[in-house]
């Protein structure tokens, strides 16, 4: 099976490699960069907006159903296939530091302007189960240059786990803004979106959690950490770890890199390009000259730490907000007026960039409008250039930031 067969396309790793790779090609990444797939995506996503409530909700879940791995294929998936794979995405030139580890947009755009590739610890290969009830979960069970640096990406997220086997957990729920305790024993918020969903029960199937492990998709394994070090010992690389709580608290310190290394080169660094998900493009940013920061989903949680870094960082003069259709008023998500409200830390203008208010958060189209409406902004004068990967790394280890960590020599 080939490996882009295998990993799922809307899988945070497998996005943030897309655009940041296309980055690295010269490249802006229209309609989630897709690539060849984007333009179909484009002229299809306007008529799906255009369609019942209902309907929007089912094509959204077929399209997840899709792309799934038949049962019976599981054991085709190679992951050494997947990692070369992931890897070729990238140019083939010498680079003077390769991130590795935790997924996360912002590391996306950390990577983006010191031009150096990011490989994901884990992708998401979705299985399909056409008898699952989804509210019985129980029932489911590149090269280096010589003295370059690797820097492990580290994200602390974790989650309640039940062991099945030798390597092989499995995870009810995820992050958003539902807890693991409301996944395990439910709640009042729970019971009032299952009602609505049409569910029969007011809680969910929830297998017993015997473990805590480093969460599916956002957490870091440091089981990986053991290897890193022979190779880098070997090969002669520098082995630094950066650290941080959750997949977006690197997005502030982010943003902050981009707005020291715009003014160290006399650039206007007073507008904010906000991404969310799988809507991002890490080229645009550095063409346009905005400052990137990605929000992890559209919940309210992610709203808060949004709303917190714009109160505490010096006020933008624009901010362009996008947001990922995740096609369902799921537990938690922020409502349209929620965000109404991040747009007006702007000193002059704030604005959706390609959202339809009317119709989020199944506001489909938007995932591929998001990328036109950041590209048509008019670009700084004049445009920043790629800062040194030195420069980058400097500035992360005097971060001021209480959320992240900066650890050269990971390997001591």
């Amino acid at each position: 099976m080939k490996p882009g067969r295998a990993v799922a396309s809307f899988d945070s790793a497998s996005t943030f490699l897309r655009v940041l790779a296309q980055h690295l090609h010269g490249k802006g990444s229209p309609a989630l960069g897709l690539g060849p797939a984007a333009r179909t995506t484009s002229r299809v996503l306007p008529v799906v907006n255009k369609l019942p409530g209902g309907v929007r909700e089912a094509l959204y879940t077929w399209s997840g159903w899709s792309e799934a791995v038949p049962k019976d294929r599981v054991g085709d998936v190679d992951a050494e296939a997947i990692a070369a794979w992931a890897a070729g995405q990238y140019p083939r030139r010498r680079y003077p530091a390769v991130l590795i580890g935790s997924s996360s947009g912002a590391v996306a755009h950390l990577a983006a302007p010191a031009g150096v590739p990011w490989l994901p610890q884990t992708f998401l290969v979705p299985v399909r189960h056409r008898r699952l009830d989804p509210d019985e979960p129980k029932t489911a069970m590149a090269d280096l240059e010589p003295g370059g640096t690797v820097l492990v990406v580290d994200c602390a997220e974790r989650w309640p786990t039940t062991t099945i086997g030798p390597r092989e957990l499995f995870q009810h729920g995820a992050v958003g803004d539902a807890t693991p305790e409301e996944y395990a024993h439910g709640g009042e918020r729970v019971a009032e979106f299952l009602a609505a969903q049409g569910a029969a029960r007011s809680t969910w199937d929830a297998p017993a959690a015997d473990a805590d492990s480093p969460e599916a998709e956002w957490g870091f394994d440091r089981a990986l950490l053991g290897d890193l070090v022979g190779l880098c010992r070997s090969a002669g690389w520098a082995l630094d770890r950066l650290s941080f709580p959750r997949a977006d608290a690197l997005s502030g310190p982010v943003a902050d890199l981009y707005r020291s290394w715009y003014t160290d080169q006399g650039i206007p660094a007073n507008r904010l390009l906000v991404s969310c998900f799988a809507v991002i493009d890490a080229h645009l940013p550095l063409a346009r000259g905005l400052v990137p920061y990605w929000t992890l989903f559209g919940t309210c949680a992610a709203r808060d730490t949004l709303e917190e870094y714009l109160g505490h960082a010096e006020a933008y003069d624009e901010i362009h907000l996008g947001l990922f259709a995740h096609g369902t008023h799921s537990i938690g998500y922020a409502r349209i007026g929620d965000w109404d409200r991040v747009l007006r830390h702007a000193r002059c203008r704030g604005a959706y960039c390609g959202v339809d208010p009317g119709v989020y958060p199944q506001d489909f189209a938007s995932n591929g409008r998001f990328h036109r409406a950041a590209a048509a902004l008019p670009p700084t004068e004049p445009l920043p250039s790629l800062a040194p990967w030195p420069w980058v790394r400097d500035r992360l280890r005097a971060s001021r930031s209480t959320a992240i960590g900066y650890r050269p020599d990971a390997a001591a």
